[in-house]
């Protein structure tokens, strides 16, 4: 290989790192024409350096992906996570976790489109292949909370309890760091307590993922959101009596 060549792939390689760092950060920021200009140019320097059959290239598709998911681009999303998908299959038998996020993925941006019958299956095996594997139980555990959220919203509730009960204690057993995603499955528990007619016990759900959001993220929309559903859980009840 020409020397110069050579240097250059390395300094490609290099800039697609801080690519994807910078698309990174504008997507934690939000700001996803940023995020999405970034992260394309890490995969453009990567089809050149690595091959679009990497694995460095499929995270960084991946990366695109979750930007145009996260900004409601859901058909460029699919076909970013359809991609992706098809490279990690390539590496299952060595590294089938990252097989089990992309199919994770594209359950998510099924349930994002509110088509939970497609989720389903897909979050189902995403499960299996994880149950494999004891140290990511975080990845498990929130696996499982969106399974027990689509099966409430088709109806099966005793199905959705059993999930999102199972979800909350993996994520309760983790370090506190850990446990910001206590806050969605409290707040889905809710939503299923209402459907079950037990105000008490949804109030209850609402309330601790209210506390939840707040310790762990501040009060953003889902907070806001666990406010709106406690003030109307709560504005036909009677006022407590004074303490004597």
């Amino acid at each position: 290989m020409d020397y110069n060549a050579f240097i250059k792939q390395i300094d490609d390689f290099y800039a697609a790192g801080r690519f994807d760092e910078l698309g990174t950060y504008y997507r934690g920021a939000t700001r996803f024409e940023e995020a999405i200009r970034f992260f394309q140019l890490a995969i453009d320097d990567l089809a050149k350096t690595s091959g679009r059959k990497s694995l460095e290239y499929a995270t960084a598709v991946n990366n695109l992906g979750g930007a145009f998911r996260m900004s409601g681009q859901y058909d460029s999303a699919r076909r970013c996570f359809t991609e992706m998908t098809a490279i990690y299959a390539e590496y299952k038998d060595k590294n089938p976790m990252l097989y089990a996020s992309g199919i994770n993925n594209l359950a998510l941006l099924d349930l994002a489109c509110k088509d939970y019958e497609k989720a389903i299956p897909a979050l189902e095996k995403a499960l299996q292949i994880m149950s494999r594997f004891p140290q990511f139980q975080w990845e498990q555990a929130t696996t499982l909370c969106n399974l027990g959220i689509c099966m409430l919203r088709t109806g099966r509730l005793e199905k959705a309890e059993q999930d999102l009960l199972r979800a909350r204690s993996m994520i309760a057993s983790m370090p506190e760091s850990r446990q910001g995603h206590l806050g969605a499955i409290w707040s889905a528990l809710g939503e299923l307590y209402l459907e079950q007619n037990d105000e008490k016990k949804a109030l209850k759900a609402f309330e601790a993922a209210r506390a939840t959001i707040l310790k762990h993220y501040g009060k953003n929309k889902d907070y806001e959101n666990m406010e709106g559903m406690i003030r109307k859980l709560t504005a036909d009840q009677p006022p407590l009596p004074p303490e004597e």
